[in-house]
């Protein structure tokens, strides 16, 4: 997903001008299998469920300069339900993703578009020592989504539209209760929809497009995590970060940082003697950098990264971490976030944070 959004922000789309539909409705089917990306999850793997999607695309029309400057994007909502095996351990899900997409083309009858997403998410059969213990992927009934895909949508009358993709759907608790080891879906899909008679013009006034400050970005923040035994307590983890914004284009940014995190859940575990505190020398501090890139659509901003710990002595995770975190910018200075930190496909926790840019 990080590739795919990222490539858009610096490449420019193909489109062509004639008018689009400004709502659609559509009932998509997935074809997809859960994925392993852990051996822990091996015997719940390679299950197919089946997936419905419910999905409502609004298309902006210009109205706000930002939509313009965004080169006319959609925003929708996205009601996903995931029907499992009943036999088996997992449990089925429903998730509603509020997402945020671009065409890389389009002509008077199909898009080829991209979209990015996230939102909550509920389990109905969690995992539980008595009962279910063999369900690893979720311990809480709440959990977090995120969603990627490409799409391809193409006219066959005048109110109907087939549609076809491939895409990814992620769900977890962000560590807040453990187990969890989250699900990882990656799918094909079609389907169809009814589109409004309302129509939507692209010839709104363009609004003077000037590259993007370089800046300097400060932000600290934190989440809660759980660690075995499963119910147990719920540690703190703080992370200060800063990072350097350098302007591309009118919407984008390169960006390029340090992470210093302090996990008191690491803290936790050496007192426990997980680790050989003598070879640690009680050190349970990381240190990393991160690539990536961040993306303005309005006060809102979207900063997508790929990191490397340079010093991690537990190594209780990959030394590749990525991060997803949406902002909302107040002003230019001051900022407010949440991010998703995982390390390949599981989710380690659920960051809060605040931030001051300094240009």
């Amino acid at each position: 997903m990080l590739i795919i959004f990222s490539l858009h922000c610096f490449v420019a789309s193909a489109q062509d001008k004639a008018p689009a539909s400004k709502y659609a409705l559509s009932l998509n089917y997935h074809y997809g299998f859960l994925m392993q990306h852990g051996d822990d999850i091996g015997h719940l793997a390679n299950q197919r469920p089946l997936k419905l999607e419910l999905d409502f695309k609004i298309q902006t029309d210009g109205s706000k300069g930002w939509q313009v400057n965004n080169n006319y994007p959609v925003v929708g909502y996205s009601l996903n339900y995931l029907h499992f095996d009943p036999q088996k351990p997992v449990g089925d899900a429903l998730g509603l993703i509020i997402y945020y997409g671009k065409a890389f083309y389009r002509t008077p009858k199909s898009e080829l578009r991209w979209r990015i997403g996230l939102g909550p998410g509920v389990v109905f059969r969690k995992f539980d020592i008595m009962t279910n213990n063999k369900n690893n992927i979720t311990g809480s009934t709440f959990n977090y989504c995120l969603n990627g895909a490409i799409n391809f949508s193409t006219t066959l009358s005048k109110r109907l539209i087939f549609n076809a993709g491939i895409g990814l759907f992620h769900l977890s608790n962000g560590s807040m209760k453990i187990p969890n080891l989250g699900m990882n879906i990656p799918a094909v899909y079609a389907g169809l929809g009814f589109i409004s008679k309302k129509k939507v013009t692209f010839d709104a006034p363009e609004p003077e497009r000037k590259r993007r400050f370089n800046s300097l970005n400060l932000s600290i923040g934190g989440g809660f995590k759980e660690i075995k035994p499963i119910g147990g307590s719920r540690y703190f983890a703080g992370v200060f970060s800063a990072y350097y914004d350098l302007g591309i284009n009118s919407r984008t940014c390169l960006n390029l940082g340090y992470d210093f995190i302090y996990d008191y859940s690491a803290k936790a575990e050496i007192k426990r003697g997980t680790f050989d505190e003598k070879l640690v020398n009680g050190n349970y501090m990381r240190h990393g950098v991160a690539l990536g890139f961040h993306y303005f659509i309005s006060q809102v901003s979207f900063v997508g990264q790929c990191g490397y710990y340079v010093f991690d002595p537990l190594k209780r995770y990959k030394p590749f971490y990525q991060r997803y975190t949406v902002k909302y910018n107040f002003n230019e200075a001051i900022s407010a976030g949440i991010a998703l930190k995982a390390h390949f496909g599981q989710a380690e926790i659920v960051e809060w944070t605040v931030g001051y840019t300094l240009k």
